[in-house]
């Protein structure tokens, strides 16, 4: 909330925003909950590569839906944009989702899941370090809040398991 919500006095949240994270969020859960308990046959790779084609395809959809791409205009297209998405896609698609998927395999969906909350804030931190953006108090105090966030859940005790009864005969 405090990373998309409006600044301190500026306004509302804009609301197709808004259900727009929710509805990203709740899908996200539970195709997580599924990929961790379903036996799939695919490859992680594979399984990276078909969710960046299903949401490529999708936003291109929507882009057409809303009439976006009338406003597209390469000429306009600056060095930093290009660099930015050759690591978006280098980085974050190729090897964060893969990353994810084998976290997937081998742990909880909610521990593998602790990457999508740092990511957003080593993006915030690449954009400060980089391209000089502004970094705000309530952006620290939330990143702050979401690493803390992760690292209890990195480091939360399993709770023991029960010992099972033997029954007599």
């Amino acid at each position: 909330m405090l990373l998309v919500g409006p600044s301190i006095g500026s306004g509302d949240l804009d609301p197709i925003g808004t259900v727009a994270l929710i509805i990203s969020s709740i899908s996200w859960a539970i195709g997580s909950i599924y990929s961790a308990r379903a036996q799939l046959t695919v490859s992680i790779l594979a399984s990276a590569g078909m969710i960046m084609i299903t949401g490529g395809l999708m936003l291109t959809g929507v882009s057409f839906l809303f009439g976006e791409y009338k406003n597209l205009d390469l000429m306009l297209v600056s060095v930093q944009s290009i660099i930015a998405q050759i690591y978006l896609i280098g980085i974050i698609t190729v090897i964060g989702f893969t990353d994810f998927y084998w976290l997937l395999r081998v742990t909880s969906a909610s521990l593998a899941n602790t990457f999508a909350y740092v990511s957003p804030v080593i993006a915030v931190l690449l954009g400060w370090a980089v391209l000089y953006e502004n970094l705000s108090l309530i952006t620290v105090v939330a990143m702050v809040i979401i690493l803390a966030g992760v690292a209890l859940m990195v480091t939360k005790k399993k709770a023991p398991s029960k010992p099972k009864r033997i029954q007599s005969s």
